[in-house]
């Protein structure tokens, strides 16, 4: 034998080791991903308080560049809960901004919705869907749907 001969061989091993574990790891992380957006789904009907658009930045280096970290809508409710409508791509949904821009102010809507408030992370619940229900003084013309 050789001299290296054995240790490629074993570098070989480990090096394929390391792949099972990082492909074991997005597994996992993916299949979880999936339990939460398809599991965590439910239906609510909701009052439109106010629309909000919630621009996170930070400025990088010594040129001062500002750079978007977060850009989300966020949907507040007359029962004190938040939303958020974005982009999901587990669900295929790529039309967030067509969905805020149906949402009125002092509406009520049917709402299909997944997720859960996570206050130290940051994260609401994301709006899938949401349906005009009633007239209201600000939209008399909305009938149900």
């Amino acid at each position: 034998m050789r001299r290296g001969e054995g240790g490629s061989s074993s570098r070989s091993l480990f090096g394929r080791k390391s792949l099972f574990v990082i492909g074991g790891i997005l597994v996992v992380v993916l299949l979880c991903s999936f339990a939460y957006v398809f599991g965590t789904e439910a239906e609510k009907e909701i009052t439109v308080k106010k629309l909000t658009h919630k621009i996170k930045t930070s400025s990088s280096g010594q040129d001062g560049k500002t750079i978007t970290i977060k850009d989300e809508w966020q949907v507040h409710t007359t029962d004190g809960d938040v939303y958020k409508v974005t982009d999901t791509l587990f669900r295929g949904r790529f039309d967030s901004s067509s969905l805020m821009a149906q949402l009125t102010e002092g509406q009520t809507y049917r709402i299909k919705y997944y997720g859960w408030r996570i206050p130290f992370l940051s994260e609401y619940p994301n709006i899938l869907e949401a349906k005009p229900l009633v007239a209201t003084k600000l939209n008399p013309k909305k009938k149900e749907k």
